[in-house]
């Protein structure tokens, strides 16, 4: 009989992979047979958790059959309305038991040797959160992009650990990809679902804080597909469309990098950091601040504001500082999305500004 200590060192050891998904193709079903195999053969060492977003019976039932493989390692969750896929991918990163995760696409290929070495890999090693490798982006049929030689991130500082990881987002998704540790990404989740405004899906964040959080090793072994064809349970969201349902108009998707600006820099700075030293801190928060700013202010360049809806005192401030590459205060960033939003919901307005003004406080 295996004791309760046993097993639950055996939980916080397990490889848990989360599949957010909605799509009901044959490659879809593919992809997730091929994980309920893996898991099914895994002798205990893997579990697979579901989450459906379709509604559509004939795949709820397809699930069903996969769960019965191995009912004790298959965790189905049919959603009986659709919910983005962002709180989709939070609900399922809540649902596991397991110390060690993966977040899985319904619609990309990952080579089973890769899983298995890259969660030995942080069994074997406690100091390591997460170990990756390289993979190829095809889209129908042809070649988009090939692996180069792996950055080097266990010596590198945290803000050199995100410059790379942007620099290499073509060749290194450490989200989808990588096979990492549960704690590593808490106080992520704790910040977006504690955020009033729920955003489409901020993949990317679930990344930055990875690779800020302890050792990231080159598991250096398999070979990922990552085929981009059709659309996935994250790129099916509109973003214009999301925040309409939220009761939000199209300028807060049209801003949507100046919010991510914000928040990106208040999670790193405060009491959700994954950071222990305050000039850590600092420089991602400036990171995420710069790079993101920067972005919003190509684009605005390239577009006709107005045309977009963006009128009045926000149009003017745009105009005047952001376009006239005036320097800005996270302070005063955090003012204007406050601008944004009371145009439309001034008590919406007010919390969204509470939520960044505690996130950012550096905790005693």
């Amino acid at each position: 009989m295996i004791s309760d200590d046993a097993r639950g060192n055996e939980d916080e050891d397990a490889l848990t992979i989360l599949v957010p998904t909605y799509r009901n193709d044959a490659k879809a079903r593919r992809v997730l047979a091929g994980l309920a195999a893996l898991v099914a053969a895994s002798q205990g060492r893997m579990r697979l958790v579901v989450g459906d977003n379709s509604q559509d019976a004939q795949k709820h039932e397809f699930l069903w059959r996969l769960a019965e493989w191995s009912p004790g390692l298959i965790d189905i969750h049919c959603r009986p309305q659709r919910i983005s896929g962002q709180m989709n991918l939070l609900d399922l990163f809540g649902k596991s038991a397991s110390g060690i995760l993966m977040f899985h696409a319904d619609d990309d290929y990952v080579s089973d040797d890769y899983m298995v070495r890259a969660h030995e890999i942080l069994r074997q090693d406690p100091g390591v959160s997460a170990a990756y490798t390289s993979y190829i982006v095809s889209k129908g049929g042809s070649i988009l992009t090939v692996p180069r030689t792996a950055p080097q991130l266990d010596q590198a500082s945290p803000v050199e650990r995100l410059v790379e990881n942007h620099n290499c987002w073509g060749g290194y998704n450490l989200l989808f990809y990588s096979v990492f540790r549960k704690r590593s990404l808490e106080g992520t989740v704790a910040f977006l679902n504690a955020c009033p405004i729920e955003a489409p899906f901020h993949d990317w964040w679930f990344s930055y804080a990875m690779v800020c959080s302890g050792s990231v090793r080159n598991a250096a072994a398999g070979q990922i597909l990552y085929a981009a064809e059709g659309t996935h349970e994250m790129g099916g969201n509109d973003s214009v469309a999301h925040y309409a349902a939220l009761g939000l108009p199209p300028i807060v998707s049209h801003l949507q990098l100046l919010f991510t600006a914000a928040e990106g820099a208040c999670f790193f700075l405060g009491t959700y950091s994954p950071l222990a030293q305050a000039a850590d801190r600092q420089a991602c928060a400036q990171f995420m601040l710069d790079l993101n700013i920067g972005i919003a202010v190509e684009r605005f360049r390239q577009s006709d504001l107005p045309a977009l809806g963006i009128q009045g005192e926000v149009l003017r401030q745009l105009t005047t500082v952001f376009l006239a590459g005036n320097w800005i205060a996270l302070e005063s960033l955090i003012d204007f999305l406050h601008l944004v939003l009371a145009q439309t919901n001034a008590d919406l307005a007010d919390r969204y500004r509470g939520f960044l003004n505690d996130a950012m406080r550096i905790p005693a």
